[in-house]
């Protein structure tokens, strides 16, 4: 699909049915169609993704329905859908926080995209959280070396 070549990732998707891989084909058709310019479907795809019943494929795909909002310039009901239900995602409700954080500082709420991080790393601190939040941190306007060091040590000073 990065080559242009929509129509092998289409094939690819297929593959990935065929061995029951539901989630990563409509995931990946969902790009598709949305880098192809078919946004009205890809957005089925990506709401379908956001109500999946396994708790960690819900979160990925809640993840993936608020950036294509945000690319398309729904701002508030991207974060409507990040902040919706995020109590309920367990562990998983890290990586949507950390998906919120990165839409706050887009939308320049610097504090707010500061309290995402450290409320994500409160529910979960693993190396991928820590990194993503050291990342988010240094957007929002944090020395990058001490977004670091903030994210390990869970305290922000702005």
């Amino acid at each position: 699909m990065t080559l242009g070549d929509f129509e092998a990732a289409r094939r690819y998707a297929g593959a990935l049915r065929e061995t029951e891989q539901h989630y990563r084909a409509d995931a990946l058709m969902a790009a598709v169609l949305f880098t192809a310019g078919g946004y009205d479907e890809a957005e089925r795809f990506f709401e379908a993704l956001s109500e999946s019943e396994d708790l960690w494929r819900r979160g990925g795909g809640v993840n993936l329905y608020a950036r294509f909002l945000a690319e398309r310039g729904s701002y508030d009901e991207a974060s409507r859908l990040l902040r919706h239900g995020i109590d309920e995602r367990g562990h998983a409700a890290a990586d949507t926080l950390v998906a919120l954080a990165a839409l706050e500082t887009f939308a320049g709420e610097r504090e707010a995209s500061r309290r995402a991080v450290l409320q994500a790393l409160e529910i979960q601190n693993g190396v991928f959280q820590l990194v993503a939040a050291g990342v988010e941190l240094t957007r929002a306007g944090t020395e990058p070396g001490l977004a670091f060091t903030v994210a390990a040590e869970g305290t922000v000073t702005p």
